[in-house]
């Protein structure tokens, strides 16, 4: 392990309000105090705050609002439960699209599940070929790539799983009310933050791959985001009024969705996910229009079925099932 990681990693299991002292540190991870001294002040340069108080030792004072290699990796081994191997998140200074780079990986044998990770990508993408804003480091970007290997219709629903998982695990983080918009945006509060976006590849009826894409708004200052996005957008930064510790929010996010993953595929998911989706609905009780194409449906939005599509309600009182389509606020009816 790298001893940097090995010192962050003994701070973080530590109480946050304790200091350190460098005999301590140096005892055990086997180096010199003047040593331990040397790489502390080198974290620091490299964003870290550290507070450092005679005979008392050492603390982190305050972590950076980018997420930082070493940092990131001691927070994953210094979980109590792991949930995945430090050696499978990658984090990248920058990257095309965390999503490409994932395929790009798997493509050459890259073991799953498989994170890419950068810190801001030059073509980062949403659905349907849109551009996804993502040059603030303080953001998240994030890919998880999955060799599933089953019928695809075991994944169907999958990005909503995941979409509730997160809203429910950033509800608890944040205390915000985090909502799905259906079928792969969070919102809080009216506005969008981040977006997700799957991909698979399929050989017969079995996929071979998927990739979750997530773009995530969190220590940008939405004064700073592009004029012309197509939704009101805003960031985690903005909504608590301070900066998000960002590390743990990634941690967060992986296990949300690797949990999402493993529920979508258990017995009964269609009708657990019809309920837990309920709570976080961003749409439910609206009046929107769906638009598919050149079809445009317009109704009330009802949750979704036990297979993720959206209900609507139409004048008329007839449910229609929308399976894919751009949700657009509508006027009342």
């Amino acid at each position: 392990m790298n001893t940097n990681v090995a010192i962050l990693q003994s701070f973080l299991q530590a109480d946050t309000e304790q200091f350190l002292s460098g005999e301590a540190l140096a005892m055990e991870h086997g180096i010199s105090r003047v040593a331990v001294n040397a790489r502390i002040r080198k974290l620091g340069e490299s964003g870290l705050q550290f507070e450092a108080v005679p005979r008392r030792g050492y603390r982190i004072k305050s972590k950076p609002r980018r997420l930082h290699t070493d940092l990131l990796e001691a927070h994953i081994i210094s979980q109590k439960k792991p949930f995945i191997e430090s050696k499978s998140v990658h984090l990248l200074e920058k990257t095309d699209s965390t999503n490409l780079e994932v395929e790009r990986r798997l493509a050459t044998g890259g073991e799953a599940p498989l994170v890419i990770i950068a810190k801001s990508q030059t073509q980062g993408r949403g659905r349907m070929g849109r551009i996804w804003h993502s040059k603030d480091k303080g953001n998240l970007y994030l890919s998880v790539g999955f060799r599933p290997q089953i019928p695809s219709t075991a994944l169907a629903s999958f990005s909503l799983w995941a979409g509730v998982r997160l809203a429910q695990a950033l509800n608890k983080f944040t205390s915000l009310p985090i909502q799905v918009k259906w079928p792969n945006d969070l919102y809080v509060r009216d506005q969008k933050f981040a977006g997700i976006l799957c991909e698979a590849k399929f050989e017969l009826d079995r996929m071979q791959t998927l990739v979750f894409g997530l773009g995530m708004n969190v220590n940008q200052e939405a004064k700073s985001l592009p004029d012309d996005l197509r939704a009101p957008a805003t960031t985690l930064r903005d909504q608590l009024g301070e900066k998000a510790d960002i590390h743990t929010l990634t941690l967060i996010v992986l296990k949300a969705v690797l949990h999402g993953y493993k529920d979508c595929q258990q017995p009964g998911a269609g009708k657990r996910l019809q309920q837990e989706f309920i709570p976080v609905d961003a749409l439910l009780g609206q009046t929107v229009t769906a638009q598919n194409g050149s079809t445009q449906t317009k109704g009330t939005a009802r949750g979704i079925d036990e297979d993720g599509n959206l209900r609507l309600k139409t004048q008329t009182g007839a449910i229609l099932n929308v399976s894919a389509g751009d949700i657009i606020f509508g006027e009342s009816i």
